[in-house]
């Protein structure tokens, strides 16, 4: 029976029914009053999560249905993708010169909102999504990547950060510990969140770096174990660049490579050859890999920085994706896909120059807070990406029609007056036990 029904049919009733408000014994007048919990949870694991918290409060019998594990491992896996994009705006509307200004004595002046850009709307608005504005905005979060339904924010709470997950859509958070023995004359990030299939548990990837920010200690926390292990012998040198999503491919976490101007130039720290770095979440091993060569050589040594800071990682059609953003002698945009992981094969695929555009990115960059400002590239769907331009603008490209268009400000509430810091979210009830 599970197999023949149509499950359309059956959600479209259920659907309108929450809109005028369904109770228990309404069941019989559609129908659904005898089916079994097998037919249940394929009916209910088919509508949004938003109709899923709202029918929770129709019966107990949905409610514990819909709560259980099974159920949300089900409807994870049926949730559409979406983009979360947070918007920190500045209500005294101001600027510092050369960046946005973001520091203690302004903070009660921030305001904080959290925004979706659904793939399934053909306008592709920006839709405000409702929280809970006293939890939010405690610690003024930020947000930094997310994995699945779960979304990580980094705040401050006297003065020292802190790092926790948040469901936008059942609006639950929960704190992540801290890794043992900090150091005072170290700096703690979050930059991984994975689930790891052999322990069954979700695992919290941090990076510890030392005073001189020449090397680093890495751990992972298991959500289920409650347990801390270190996963280097001995200091690292490589660190991920900051508010980068890990990109997971192959049962790996990828992410550009943060060099210091201070690192040594020598051939065994070669900025190429050691620009992106990766985490195997089986045998938990941390190893670098080169970028694609710019037309067959590597970057001057000069100037990787500059370039390596307009290479980003992203992720479509379960492959990775390089894209780099480059200004000399106009605008544009190379785009490679990582053919072969095993063997580390790139392949150029699109080459978008700015005559081929009607609407192009801007060349101008905000060089007066690269901290926090960053360009972050999203996989909406198969040819069209979600581009995050330094912080500032929003764009959206179709690499088939090699077009970009801006997203108007209109449809957010900064009007080019705050920050935008986006990822990609699966709109499930997922929430770990942390």
């Amino acid at each position: 029976m599970v197999k023949c029904c149509c499950w359309e049919k059956f959600t479209t009733r259920i659907r309108n029914r929450l809109c005028i408000g369904l109770h228990d014994e309404e069941n019989k007048g559609i129908g659904l009053v005898d089916l079994c919990d097998d037919c249940w949870l394929e009916i209910l694991s088919r509508l949004p999560s938003y109709d899923v918290l709202r029918c929770r409060i129709v019966c107990k019998r949905w409610h514990t249905l819909t709560s259980s594990a099974h159920f949300i491992a089900i409807q994870t896996k049926r949730a559409p993708t979406i983009i979360i994009l947070h918007e920190l705006t500045n209500k005294r509307n101001q600027r510092a010169e050369g960046g946005w200004s973001y520091n203690t004595a302004v903070a009660p002046y921030i305001d904080s909102n959290l925004f979706c850009l659904d793939d399934t709307k053909t306008n592709k608005k920006l839709k405000k999504l409702t929280l809970n504005k006293t939890s939010f905005t405690k610690h003024e979060p930020e947000l930094l990547f997310s994995f699945g339904g779960l979304v990580v924010f980094k705040g401050y709470c006297r003065f020292s950060p802190i790092f926790f997950v948040l469901n936008p859509i059942s609006g639950k958070s929960t704190h992540v510990p801290w890794p043992p023995q900090p150091y005072w004359n170290t700096a703690h990030c979050l930059c991984g969140l994975f689930f790891h299939p052999l322990a069954s548990e979700f695992n919290f990837l941090f990076v510890h770096v030392m005073e001189d920010y020449l090397s680093c200690w890495y751990y992972v926390y298991g959500s289920a174990s409650n347990s801390w292990r270190k996963i280097n012998s001995t200091p690292l040198l490589f660190r991920p660049t900051y508010r980068y999503d890990p990109v997971i491919v192959e049962m790996c976490l990828h992410w550009m490579v943060n060099f210091e101007p201070r690192m040594p130039r020598d051939e065994s720290v070669c900025p190429c050859k050691h620009a992106i770095m990766i985490f195997n979440i089986n045998s938990e091993e941390i190893y670098t890999m080169p970028h694609p060569m710019i037309n067959g050589q590597r970057c001057h040594v000069n100037n990787f920085l500059n370039n390596h800071e307009m290479m980003v990682l992203f992720e479509m059609e379960k492959k990775l994706w390089l894209a780099h953003i480059f200004r000399q002698g106009g605008s544009g945009m190379v785009i490679w896909e990582l053919n072969d992981h095993v063997n580390w094969s790139w392949v150029k695929r699109y080459n978008i120059c700015e005559n081929e555009v009607p609407k192009r990115l801007p060349i101008h960059c905000w060089r007066g807070d690269l901290y926090t400002r960053r360009t972050k590239i999203l996989c909406i769907n198969k040819g069209i990406l979600f581009i995050n331009w330094y912080s500032s603008e929003l764009y959206l490209l179709d690499l088939t029609l090699k077009t970009i268009n801006k997203i108007p400000d209109k449809y957010t509430s900064s009007n080019n007056t705050g920050l935008y810091f986006c990822t990609t979210y699966t709109c499930s009830l997922l929430m770990p036990n942390v």
